[in-house]
């Protein structure tokens, strides 16, 4: 709000009232500031004003002079010569308020004069303070800068890494996913060989069957051929014809003997495989689960630098907040 010369003056009158001599640093104390310069002219005006006013109540006529004009006329010079001493009088003492006005208004500028020192020692100790503050902060945010910047190039590390890691652990699940498969087609054939090998043991069982019931009748035959050897001849033929089948049979027997030994040997080779392939998938599951703990722990890492980031970014923003 603007100060106008009604306010100055009301409060030159307030303090003129309370027995105190108004000066431009006690008006812009009462009024709680100011311009001295607005302050300056409106004490001005309003001296000149106050001292019109005392010089009216000095210039009122004397009762002299009137009771002199109603009762004795001839002593009207020697009033008049009395009342142009008296303004001579007032004219000194003007002469000498005006001095002491112009002593005042002196030591009003110097005391003035001394405020705004007063005041501009203070100002350029705050904008010392200031400037040093910003000098702090600009440091503070420099190095919030170069702290952001490190954080930043280990975060990128941290990511190249988890990237890597990431695809070891891609690699070796897809190397834990053929194993499995792998095993998966070897237990598949050892289930066919299985099932092989019992057909073939059913079919020796088969063919041992066989070979003892003719071996039975070949005895039974013989036996009779000893006996009936002349008389049954064609029991003799029936004989050798049998003991054929016999080799046959002995024949067959030895070679499927053959191929269930082929088919042990094999299905041992499968069993082998297999043992290798569960001793490769406990690896793998092993470095498996590694690989997902690091990767935990990297992920955990990394959301601790973002979040570090974050208040370093906060801070950051804060400074440049203070500066401003």
């Amino acid at each position: 709000m603007a100060l106008t010369t009604e306010d100055i003056h009301a409060v030159a009158d307030q303090l003129h009232a309370d027995g105190i001599t108004p000066t431009q640093t006690k008006v812009r104390e009462a009024l709680g500031g100011g311009s001295f310069s607005t302050i300056g002219e409106a004490l001005k005006t309003w001296k000149q004003e106050l001292q019109e006013h005392e010089q009216l109540k000095k210039s009122d006529m004397p009762d002299s002079l009137r009771d002199g004009l109603i009762v004795y006329g001839a002593k009207l010079w020697q009033d008049a010569e009395q009342i142009a001493n008296a303004n001579l009088k007032s004219d000194r003492e003007a002469l000498a308020i005006d001095k002491a006005d112009s002593q005042a208004e002196v030591d009003n500028a110097k005391e003035a004069i001394a405020t705004l020192e007063a005041e501009q020692a203070r100002t350029f100790e705050a904008l010392k303070l200031s400037t040093e503050n910003a000098a702090k902060a600009t440091s503070e945010a420099e190095a919030a800068a170069n702290k952001i910047t490190s954080l930043n190039t280990l975060i990128t590390e941290l990511n190249h890494k988890l990237d890597i890691e990431q695809e070891r652990t891609a690699s070796a699940t897809a190397s834990l996913t053929a194993a499995n498969d792998k095993l998966d087609s070897t237990r598949s054939q050892l289930d066919n060989m299985n099932n092989q090998l019992t057909q073939a043991r059913e079919s020796i069982a088969t063919y041992k069957a066989t070979n003892s019931a003719q071996l039975a009748d070949i005895e039974r035959l013989q036996a009779d051929a000893i006996e009936h050897k002349k008389a049954h001849q064609m029991t003799a033929d029936k004989l050798t014809e049998r003991t054929a089948e016999r080799d046959d049979l002995a024949k067959q027997i030895s070679a499927i003997q053959g191929k269930l030994e082929a088919v042990t040997e094999q299905s041992k080779q499968l069993i082998a495989e297999r043992d290798s392939a569960l001793t490769d998938n406990k690896a793998l599951a092993a470095t498996n689960s590694k690989l997902e703990a690091t990767n935990e722990h990297l992920n955990a890492d990394k959301a601790q630098l973002i979040t570090d980031l974050s208040k370093v970014s906060l801070e950051r923003d804060g400074l440049k907040s203070a500066k401003a």
